[in-house]
């Protein structure tokens, strides 16, 4: 077991590490060039990935009547301008503004919207502040909101389809989310991973790297079985209209030859909503390559000159070294608490840990927005179930959140006073 003087040393060399391949001026010559090498290659997997997590958002607006300006992947836009020399003088490499697609592309949303407002006519609708009516909209807990609204969308691409099914089960016990309808999100979000690479259809399929595939294709199920289906367009999945599949009251049969109030039946009408939305993932992919060159100014951003040049001036590097204390700190007392176990089993517990202090410190990026709504005991409920379901043991992990809680908690509300001041410096510059 490491000393604290170790452990401090190693610290110092992970800050100065952090700033030579981040923050430094040669991070930044360095990352760009390493960028422009591989341009095509990041290029294709965004462009992939921005696909699959739209009609993935599309389809979470159409389940559960969201609107698509909650949904997160629908509003990263950003504006993006050079500084002015003040600016420039105090650290601001570029200016970036967050702006809402919608708000960036109007004439794009506009169909997206028509056709959607029509489509969620067919399904329950959430309630607005002076809008709705009692009997005819539901209201969501803040936490079962950014659930689904977020999280569960993020949560359902990581690279494990056992981890993901977990942490759905997980959350919809905790947050009590009926589990058909979370089960049926997890199912429709996955199959638009298997479909990119394995059932593609035109405008959702990429060359050389899909593959077409029979006439039917196997989906996997939240409870592992595995149901064929035939689905003729993509718009079908976004409905969810296949036997043993869909849930009824949230999903509705592609075929079904009653029309909107316009004219249209709900065949066509989802296949006017499929052809905007394609025309609106081109749009936001374009946004997302466009900053890709930009992303090695954006990591280093904020810093001034002398920030770049030496570690001990970088505020972001003492940021750094503080997470980097406070995760070495909270995996001791996980290795206090299991000295009696084998050091395979106190990683494991550690991982847990790292996991916890994810959602209790990170303040960026989104898809973490249900965690940080769940009130502490919730929060706490959710992560013991998560790693049970990957063999832990409850009543260490439990032991765990209470000694390593306070911590937690001091921690975040630091992290959060300190990047509000950030805020208001940023817009006094």
């Amino acid at each position: 077991m490491r000393n604290y003087s170790e452990i401090a040393k190693q610290i110092l060399n992970e800050k100065v590490m952090y700033h030579s391949k981040a923050v430094s001026d040669d991070a930044i010559s360095t990352n760009l060039f390493n960028i422009v090498d591989t341009f095509n290659v990041i290029s294709f997997d965004f462009e992939t990935t921005t696909f699959e997590s739209l009609f993935t958002s599309l389809m979470s607006s159409l389940l559960f009547g969201i609107g698509i300006s909650e949904i997160p992947p629908f509003n990263l836009c950003f504006n993006t301008e050079l500084p002015t020399p003040q600016e420039f003088q105090a650290g601001v490499l570029l200016k970036i503004d967050n702006v809402p697609c919608p708000q960036k592309y109007p004439e794009a949303f506009e169909d997206l919207n028509k056709y959607l407002s029509l489509t969620m006519g067919y399904g329950a609708m959430p309630c607005y502040y002076d809008q709705g009516f009692y009997g005819e909209c539901y209201v969501d807990p803040e936490a079962v909101r950014k659930f689904l609204t977020s999280t569960a969308i993020k949560e359902s691409k990581v690279k494990s389809k056992d981890v993901s099914r977990q942490i759905y089960d997980s959350i919809s016990d905790v947050l009590s989310i009926e589990k058909d309808v979370v089960r049926l999100h997890w199912e429709l979000s996955n199959y638009y991973s298997d479909a990119k690479r394995y059932d593609p259809y035109w405008d959702f399929g990429w060359w050389d790297y899909s593959m077409w595939a029979e006439e039917t294709f196997e989906l996997e199920k939240f409870d592992k079985s595995k149901v064929s289906i035939d689905p003729e367009h993509v718009q079908h999945v976004l409905t969810g209209s296949f036997w043993d599949v869909g849930v009824w009251d949230y999903t509705w049969w592609a075929e079904e030859t009653h029309s909107d109030p316009d004219g249209l039946s709900f065949l066509n009408l989802v296949t006017s909503l499929y052809d905007s939305m394609i025309n609106v993932a081109m749009l936001v992919d374009r946004e997302q390559k466009s900053r890709i060159l930009q992303t090695p100014i954006l990591v280093a951003n904020y810093s001034r000159a002398e920030e770049r040049r030496e570690p001990e001036s970088s505020r972001r590097v003492q940021d750094y070294g503080e997470l980097r204390a406070l995760y070495y700190s909270l995996t001791k007392d996980v290795r206090d608490i299991l000295s009696i176990y084998p050091t395979p089993i106190q990683i494991r517990y550690s991982a847990a840990v790292s996991n916890l202090m994810a959602r209790f410190t990170k303040t960026r990026g989104w898809g973490l927005d249900a965690y940080k709504a769940m009130s502490i005991d919730e929060l706490r409920e959710e992560w013991v179930r998560e790693w049970v379901g990957k063999g832990l043991d409850e009543n260490i992990l439990r032991d765990i959140f209470e000694k390593i809680r306070l911590r937690l908690e001091v921690y975040r509300d630091i992290r959060v006073s300190k990047e509000l001041k950030r805020l208001v410096m940023k817009m006094k510059r």
